[in-house]
């Protein structure tokens, strides 16, 4: 007895200091705006619906709403477009505002994004790759993960490239091997023109029928899937704000200043011309930019530019480079809470 009362003490003095400090650090950094950033929302639903479960992390619809749930006690939801205004000085401040973002315009954010924040009025912003949306095409690290649990792939990669062979080795287990490739593949060819063939040729190299049977499971896959124009045109008329993750989706300080130039422009005109409107923002593709990115993205007259470099933002902020910070995968309501506050470097 005296054990159990013991540990309900020290959670509850744990729990306390938690409180505390999250009260304290939130109001000090009450004038500041949090921007989330947020990819793919699965319902558990999905998983009888495909065949296979992707390495890479997905959240969980219902986790993503107790998140929700938990900080709309503590913070106000606004527009990326309010947001901007109050950076810029254009209209006054909220307390403690608090707004959503998500990158790739993934099918699943449509499936089960939209209704949860429909249902709970929040706005967002979802961030869409012209191209993608265009073909409704998966993305190069979702093709190549499905492609490596088919047909033994994994094994197949491995052997046809000594070099990767060797940079994972001592990585146990399938989710940590294919976090390897990935950043192996990002480094070794930081133009993603040449990275998105060469994941092309591994991919037909396990299986040549498998870019065919992943076309047609992008359109429709929880995992694999893309949201085509109907989709998107749907998320806008339900108030959602629509932004650029460029044509396709390539790291812009990767490519050559003509190519960057291109994707940044004719995104942007697409997006304007499909849902007839004006000013939109932009997200940078993997979170790459330079003073050259910037300074291009601003002169095309996107209204304003995310990045994944982690922090709050304040008045003044340079528009072109929005901090976020990355709403976190599963519940925990004092991680959350801490992280959202300020603490988020202890939450990386």
């Amino acid at each position: 007895m005296k054990k159990i009362r013991k540990i309900l003490a020290s959670t509850f003095l744990f729990a306390t200091r938690v409180f505390m400090v999250d009260m304290i650090f939130r109001a000090i950094n009450r004038k500041k705006i949090l921007i989330y950033m947020l990819h793919g929302v699965v319902d558990d639903s999905d998983l009888n619906v495909t065949a296979w479960k992707p390495l890479g992390r997905h959240m969980r619809q219902g986790e993503f709403k107790k998140s929700l749930l938990t900080l709309a006690n503590k913070y106000t939801f606004i527009s990326l477009e309010q947001a901007v205004k109050i950076i810029n000085g254009e209209c006054p401040p909220v307390n403690n505002a608090a707004v959503l973002t998500f990158d790739d315009g993934m099918l699943n954010a449509y499936q089960n994004v939209n209704e949860v924040l429909t249902e709970m009025k929040i706005p967002a912003t979802f961030y869409v790759a012209t191209s993608y949306a265009d073909k409704q095409k998966s993305y190069w690290f979702h093709s190549l993960d499905y492609a490596i649990q088919k047909n033994n792939g994994l094994n197949e990669i491995l052997n046809a490239d000594k070099n990767l062979s060797e940079r994972v080795k001592g990585f146990k287990g399938k989710k940590k091997i294919f976090s390897q490739i990935k950043k192996y593949l990002k480094t070794n060819y930081p133009n993603d023109y040449d990275l998105q063939k060469i994941v092309e040729s591994m991919i037909l190299s396990i299986d040549k029928s498998l870019p065919d049977e992943i076309d047609k499971m992008a359109k429709k896959d929880p995992w694999l899937g893309v949201m085509g124009w109907k989709e998107i045109k749907a998320m806008r008329d339900n108030g959602f704000e629509i932004g650029s993750h460029t044509i396709n989706h390539v790291r812009l300080d990767g490519v050559s200043e003509e190519d960057m130039r291109k994707e940044l422009k004719q995104s942007k005109e697409i997006i304007c011309k499909e849902l007839i409107e004006e000013g939109i923002s932009f997200c940078y593709p993997n979170g790459n930019y330079n003073n050259v990115v910037i300074n291009c993205v601003k002169e095309t007259g996107y209204t304003s530019a995310v990045t994944g470099e982690p922090g709050l933002n304040q008045i003044g902020e340079n528009l072109m480079a929005l901090k976020r910070i990355n709403f976190p995968a599963k519940y925990n309501k004092q991680k959350l809470l801490l992280q959202a506050s300020g603490l988020y470097r202890y939450f990386l």
